[in-house]
C-alpha cells in the first residue's frame, strides 16, 4: 500500500533535490488550489500529509505550518473562486466586480511575502526561538 506522503516526496524529488524548490512547488499547488478549494477542506484534506512531507524534507514544523496556512489564505481571496474575497465583498456591501481590478497589487505583495517567508524560516521562526530556549 503506497502512502500519499511517499507519493509525494517521490514526485518532488523526481522534480528536483532541492528542499527550497520543493517548498516552492508545494506552496504553488496549494496557491492554486485555493483557487477551487475552500481553505478549510484544503487543510483538512493536506495538512497531515504535507506536514509528513516536511518533516522528511527537514523543514521545521512551525515554518512549514506557517507557510502552508500562508499560500492557503492567498489562494483563498484570489478568483475565479475566492470564497474569502466573496465573504469580505458581501460584508462590505461591494459588488465583487469593483474589487476584482483592485485586489491584484495586494495578492502580488502578498505571494511576495509568502516567497520570502518560505526561504528565509528565521522570518517567521526568530520570535518562537526567542520565547522558547
Amino acid at each position: 500500500r503506497v502512502r500519499f506522503q511517499q507519493v509525494v516526496i517521490d514526485l518532488l524529488f523526481s522534480i528536483t533535490s532541492n528542499p527550497s524548490m520543493m517548498l516552492l512547488l508545494i506552496c504553488a499547488f496549494l496557491f492554486v488550489l485555493g483557487f477551487f478549494v475552500d481553505v478549510t477542506a484544503m487543510l483538512v484534506m493536506f495538512a497531515a500529509p504535507l506536514s509528513a512531507v516536511g518533516l522528511h524534507l527537514g523543514f521545521d514544523p512551525v515554518h512549514f505550518g506557517v507557510v502552508i496556512v500562508m499560500v492557503a489564505l492567498i489562494g483563498a481571496v484570489t478568483p475565479p473562486v475566492g470564497s474569502l474575497l466573496f465573504i469580505g465583498c458581501s460584508i462590505a456591501k461591494i459588488p465583487l466586480k469593483a474589487v476584482l481590478s483592485i485586489i491584484w497589487p495586494f495578492v502580488l505583495t502578498l505571494l511576495l511575502v509568502a516567497v520570502l517567508v518560505s526561504l528565509f524560516p528565521n522570518l517567521v521562526l526568530f520570535l518562537p526561538r526567542l520565547l522558547i530556549r
